[in-house]
């Protein structure tokens, strides 16, 4: 090895800085502001909502250990929501997890157990527990796993608060080994395709129709080691009434922290490319689990670079050497803009425009490519790309609407680093978009208002291209510097 080209020593180092200033988040004080206290509890049991689905919790035991099976079952029984049943499919060797469970359902009848061929999968055995259930919906618990004791009333609410839900999900944390204290926190955004593609985001708990779960095929070992993966995936695709319930409502045990596949998990992400028309390359990051899509081209359509000129000759010649450097893709022009002027449609060759400052170098090979090969998914509005200062932090990465109104992603961050989740480095989807820095249509170029933006941003425009369907997209390996 020579130099630093070790790209596991590199990965190694960054999660660990990552892990460090994560580390520094208080945890305990979210919890102790946020958990559900005893009167809450209380309320919710005398509560009723509109419609009140069964919520059937499913459940598997297999090859693993059952030291935490009665923490599992009793923290089901304990929910504030009332219409449950707990469905649990079991071929364990031995008469352990048959034991303890046979304590529990002489006291609550709505506990059903079934044995199941030594044979089973995962899969399989998931899917008895799920031919036995009765609910609208199923939920799949980890055997060792323990749901919040609102969780299946928050999920209900939120089922309750949209027409026709099919599938609901939320965040998780972990269950500190040997003591009884939640570590770990996965806050996980709304819905969002991209990065779903890059990683399976959702986890647990995932709340699905029931009519959904069957009419997408169930259960599968197609891919051991990725059946959650798959599952999810086909459930997302099979459906676009998704919610995000942003509250904890699940603890895992770190007995399943590496308990995927990840060769298996790039088979179930190209089955899923294979069922949705999209042909890609799967290329897996250092980290085990997370992916970059490369997406493939069937056309070359021809890119306007149109470039705002503000700063003068010396940095716009500098703009374009580093355009020109930086790709190998041959249907593009450069138009420069000179004093903010609007540029007339005619004058535009491009079918797609890249839109930037003269103070901006590209620092990315292949960067037309690269944006170019998700706009033509059909699927995506507006590629952002990461520009960072010339200091190497980073000025944006897309935009997303926060509680407190639309924020630049990663600001201020090194531009080395991953970020909470990898989500620096992860393709996913955005809310807005800036008006430099990106990829989009011609005509959507042409309806930017760059006399009013605010912040940089055409709100408007962003609200109006989401109402129609379309996603803003962040494509990470896409690198712009700004200069002053």
């Amino acid at each position: 090895m020579t130099g630093f080209k070790n790209t596991g020593v590199m990965h190694s180092i960054k999660r660990a800085l990552e892990s460090a200033r994560i580390e520094n988040y208080d945890y305990s004080a979210y919890l102790e502001e946020k958990n559900v206290t005893e009167e809450e509890l209380n309320r919710q049991k005398n509560t009723g909502f509109f419609y009140e689905p069964l919520i059937s919790v499913i459940t598997q035991i297999g090859n693993e250990p059952v030291k935490y099976l009665d923490k599992m079952i009793e923290s089901v029984s304990s929910q504030s929501y009332a219409f449950y049943e707990l469905c649990i499919a079991d071929n364990s060797a031995g008469e352990q997890a048959g034991n303890v469970i046979s304590q529990y359902i002489n006291k609550n009848p709505r506990i059903r157990y079934v044995r199941t061929k030594a044979s089973n999968g995962l899969g399989a055995n998931l899917e008895e527990a799920l031919n036995m259930a009765d609910g609208d919906y199923v939920v799949y618990v980890r055997a060792n796993d323990e749901l919040s004791p609102n969780a299946l009333y928050e999920l209900v609410r939120a089922i309750n608060r949209r027409d026709r839900v099919d599938v609901v999900y939320a965040d998780e944390d972990s269950i500190a080994a040997g003591r009884k204290q939640y570590e770990k926190p996965v806050f996980k955004p709304n819905i969002n395709y991209d990065l779903l593609r890059t990683n399976n985001y959702i986890g647990h708990p995932m709340l699905v129709r029931k009519k959904l779960a069957k009419r997408i095929g169930g259960f599968s070992d197609r891919f051991i080691g990725a059946q959650e993966y798959d599952f999810t995936l086909r459930c997302i695709e099979g459906s676009d009434k998704v919610i995000h319930v942003s509250k904890m409502l699940y603890h895992s045990r770190d007995i399943y922290e590496n308990d995927f596949d990840a060769d298996e998990m790039i088979n179930a992400l190209n089955a899923h490319f294979e069922r949705t028309g999209i042909i890609a390359d799967i290329r897996p990051l250092d980290c085990p689990g997370y992916f970059r899509i490369n997406y493939h081209m069937e056309s070359t359509p021809h890119v306007t670079i149109i470039i705002n000129d503000l700063y003068g000759e010396k940095q716009l010649k500098k703009c374009v050497d580093s355009i020109r450097g930086k790709t190998i893709y041959r249907e593009y022009d450069i138009i420069v803009r000179k004093n903010s002027s609007k540029i007339p449609r005619e004058h535009i060759a491009g079918t797609y425009v890249i839109a930037i400052d003269s103070n901006m170098t590209v620092l990315s090979n292949n960067f037309i490519e690269k944006m170019l090969a998700r706009m033509s998914q059909g699927d995506v509005s507006v590629v952002c790309s990461k520009i960072i200062d010339r200091h190497k932090k980073i000025l944006h990465a897309g935009i997303k609407n926060t509680k407190s109104g639309l924020k630049y992603m990663f600001e201020g961050m090194p531009s080395w680093q991953y970020g909470y989740g990898l989500r620096a480095i992860l393709q996913q989807n955005v809310d807005a978009f800036p008006v430099m820095g990106i990829m989009l249509k011609t005509e959507d170029y042409l309806a930017i208002d760059y006399e009013n933006p605010e912040n940089g941003i055409d709100i408007e425009l962003c609200e109006l291209m989401r109402q129609n369907g379309k996603m803003i997209t962040y494509e990470p390996d896409v690198l712009f510097e700004k200069g002053r």
